[in-house]
């Protein structure tokens, strides 16, 4: 059986991924960073690279022919998507 497992841990300045990567069998570790000015924004955007980072660990693939897809995104209020100037 196999065992998937991923330790992730806050840093001061993003995330630290510790698991075994790709087709390696030793663990390496991956970092997120937070690396914006603007620290509200790069928050989310930290936070939401580590939720691509867990479905692609994990193989959560989204895929035209499914019914419902897994998405993260960025938004304000009143739902509109946060979008890079």
């Amino acid at each position: 059986m196999n065992k998937w497992a991923l330790h992730i841990e806050k840093s001061n300045n993003g995330y630290i991924l510790q698991g075994k990567f790709g087709n390696s069998e030793s663990i390496t570790k991956q970092v997120i960073e937070i690396e914006d000015a603007e620290e509200w924004i790069s928050e989310r955007k930290a936070m939401q690279q580590l939720m691509w980072e867990l479905m692609d660990y994990f193989a959560v693939f989204n895929s035209k022919h499914d019914k419902y897809r897994l998405d993260v995104r960025i938004t304000d209020q009143e739902g509109k998507e946060y979008e890079e100037t």
